[in-house]
């Protein structure tokens, strides 16, 4: 990972300021192994006021600003961070995949995986990967659904490997 990339950059600086959030999307599915690509980074913060203004901070510190006025982030659920790049922002208190499975942020936080790249600095939190599956069963997209599978076979790869 290049830390000359702003969102890493925000990534590093949210890390070092206690932000709680995990790295989701394609990019954590990347972080696993799998053969995709993406450009996009999409996190699932606390929905926490303090914990926001923290990771607001961090991003206007590389000059992302929020895509809705920082008196406004209660009411939603969703921001970017954003210049001419972005980072989607999940402020929400769980996900709920079709099935019902519900996945809170707080039971995801405990469970996190901490990715780090030592040579470039930086630590990234991501959702274990049972939890992870489940934030890409949300979208009911194609490529997640193509994810979904990938990731399960990592699943059970590792469980052979730690049963075995």
């Amino acid at each position: 990972m290049d830390p000359a990339v702003p969102e890493l950059e925000v990534l590093r600086r949210a890390f070092d300021a206690g932000v709680r959030f995990l790295l989701i999307g394609r990019q954590a599915c990347m972080l696993y192994g799998l053969p995709v690509l993406s450009f996009d980074y999409d996190l699932w913060a606390s929905p926490d006021p303090a914990n926001l203004a923290r990771l607001v901070a961090a991003a206007r510190e590389v000059e992302l600003t929020p895509s809705v006025p920082v008196e406004r982030l209660r009411e939603t659920d969703f921001f970017r961070l954003e210049n001419d790049r972005h980072i989607d922002v999940h402020k929400v208190a769980f996900f709920t995949a079709p099935d019902g499975t519900r996945i809170l942020f707080d039971d995801a936080w405990a469970r996190r995986v901490e990715m780090r790249d030592a040579p470039a600095g930086l630590v990234i939190p991501v959702p274990a990967l049972e939890d992870l599956i489940v934030t890409k069963l949300v979208g009911r997209r194609k490529k997640d659904l193509e994810d979904v599978k990938a990731l399960r076979v990592v699943l059970e790869l590792r469980q052979r490997g730690a049963g075995g």
